[in-house]
């Protein structure tokens, strides 16, 4: 079974999330800011990541950047921003820091499963 990191601060959104995606077939984890999510993806090495933009402390940008440069474990998984921005200075500085894509929080749940679904068909 494929595995998903989700991470957002907002409990709502990780929670339902996870649902969405577990019904899909998918193993989903969480995590809440970004210290953890990166602490949860060493200890449990995921196929793919969405990721939030804006948190606490460490932004899904910095994340992003953390996860792509720290090793080749982790650098070819998956990374996509899941937002409700639309701003392109944002998309800029997330494809900088090589996020693979961008998948709206207003997402319909199917479209949810079948964009994960692709991208880790492509990874």
């Amino acid at each position: 079974m494929r595995k998903i990191l989700v991470v957002d601060d907002e409990q709502r959104i990780r929670e339902l999330t996870m649902i969405v995606l577990e019904k899909g077939g998918y193993e989903v984890i969480v995590a809440e800011n970004g210290v953890e999510a990166l602490a949860r993806f060493q200890r449990e090495r995921p196929d793919l990541v969405l990721l939030d933009v804006n948190m606490p402390g460490m932004s899904g940008i910095e994340v992003c950047r953390q996860l792509k440069m720290r090793s080749r474990d982790s650098s070819h998984v998956p990374v996509l921003m899941f937002t409700v921005l639309e701003d392109e200075e944002v998309r800029k500085m997330a494809k900088e820091a090589q996020c693979d894509g961008f998948l709206s929080k207003s997402v319909l749940p199917k479209d949810l499963v079948r964009e994960v679904a692709r991208y880790l068909a492509s990874s």
